[in-house]
């Protein structure tokens, strides 16, 4: 667990919606979304048969997966970030060999698959069968069948060739847990491939998830019944000991889930609704079993979602092929940069202290003149005849010698002559 992600101080489950995914370059349709093991990227497949790769740290499109004719109903991760793993109902699913940035050819397989963290892949066509992976993208495939015992097939009363509805692996891919439409848990040894143990989880329904936590100590299982079933997972070597915890369920509204997982640390237990039109992600406590938080969303119906391995973040999927991602309301600090700031809850009024630079001298009063209430006459115009002979009226003009005083001392030769 990549320990610098995680904030023990802060809020561990998400609020609001930060981003919005929509791939511009062509109108797709997202059905599902996983993330890879370090929570970098983010994986989702398409009603148009190809895989996008998204960068959580830019927002945009890393890498596009091609590999199916028709649309993508399933989608997986390897628990070693090797392969990426996609398939259809009605076409064979497809494996990425290499990292998502180097991707190789596809491989081909059965219509129900789900990577372990081991090079191994259980599928179910016409009977479930563990596939083992070859190291290089040209290496032959070894298929081996899940056998049921004669003792389980009797108590089991069902073939799996026809009623296996999903199938996942514990996280250390040890075992395989297989889910039928009758609401019972087959067990397999990933090594022998026979059965070990059956359960009935779910009464008669069928059933639609089985998610493990990170530790492989708890698992939820989502039935057709409107029901998410909590089980604490205890292996020996006795056998495999599920114990019922809790049964979560919208008991108002009594809505079916679409989808249901773990958060990072598995201290949450999330369910997605699937009602119409409403887009409600439910987050239930562990162990106090109370409803924490209840995200609402746009109304658009709610398919897929899965939460991000390490963060308080949540990756949902509409009906309308939008896929939605969710994360912390995180609120800026300015404390942090100034460390006398002080953040009020409220409006107050602000009084200013008083200090040195506050201290201003007084103005003087202005002196006021009469001459202020004289008027002053701006449109008649008075003519100076400067060139007049008349002796009354005073002539100048620059003198053509300079005065005997001014030789004598010195004084200024173009000096103005007053004439009578």
């Amino acid at each position: 667990m990549n320990l610098e992600l995680l904030d023990p101080f802060g809020q561990d489950f998400p609020e609001v919606i930060e981003d919005r995914l929509a791939w511009h370059e062509h109108e797709i349709t997202i059905t599902c979304c996983r993330f890879n093991r370090r929570g970098t990227l983010l994986a989702s497949a398409t009603l148009e048969g190809i895989c996008l790769v998204w960068d959580l740290a830019t927002k945009g499109v890393a890498r596009v997966l091609r590999g199916h004719s028709l649309a993508i109903t399933s989608l997986s991760t390897a628990g070693h970030e090797k392969d990426d793993i996609s398939s259809h109902p009605h076409e064979t699913g497809t494996v990425y060999y290499g990292t998502w940035k180097t991707a190789h050819e596809p491989e081909r397989f059965g219509s129900l698959l789900q990577l372990s963290p081991l090079p191994y892949i259980p599928e179910t066509g016409e009977l479930p069968c563990l596939v083992k992976l070859p190291d290089d993208p040209g290496g032959a495939v070894v298929r081996t069948p899940l056998v049921v015992t004669e003792e389980h097939a009797a108590s089991l009363s069902i073939t799996l060739d026809t009623h296996s509805a999903v199938v996942t692996f514990t996280p250390n891919g040890s075992k395989i847990y297989v889910g039928t439409t009758k609401g019972v848990i087959v067990i397999f040894d990933t090594v022998t491939g026979k059965s070990e143990q059956i359960f009935r989880a779910a009464g008669t329904a069928t059933i639609k998830h089985i998610e493990f936590s990170r530790k492989g100590s708890d698992l939820v299982v989502n039935a057709t019944d409107r029901i998410i079933r909590l089980y604490s997972v205890k292996h020996s070597d006795d056998g495999t000991r599920l114990d019922l915890q809790h049964k979560f369920q919208d008991s108002v509204n009594r809505n079916a889930w679409a989808a249901c997982c773990f958060s990072a640390d598995g201290e949450y237990v999330i369910g997605g609704s699937a009602q119409k039109q409403r887009h409600d992600i439910y987050i239930w406590d562990k162990e106090s079993r109370n409803l924490v938080k209840m995200l609402e969303g746009p109304r658009e119906d709610l398919s897929d979602l899965t939460w991000h391995p390490h963060r308080p973040m949540i990756a949902s999927v509409t009906s309308y092929g939008i896929m939605y991602v969710w994360s912390v309301n995180y609120v800026q600090n300015y404390s942090a940069f100034a460390p006398t700031f002080e953040e009020l809850e409220d409006n107050e009024e602000y009084e200013e202290h008083e200090d040195e630079f506050d201290i201003k001298p007084e103005d003087p009063k202005p002196i006021r003149r009469d001459e202020d209430d004289l008027e002053i006459d701006v449109v008649t115009i008075e003519r100076i005849n400067a060139f007049s002979d008349d002796d009354e009226e005073d002539n100048y003009h620059l003198p053509t010698y300079p005065d005997e005083s001014d030789d004598e001392g010195g004084g200024s030769v173009g000096k103005r002559k007053k004439v009578r």
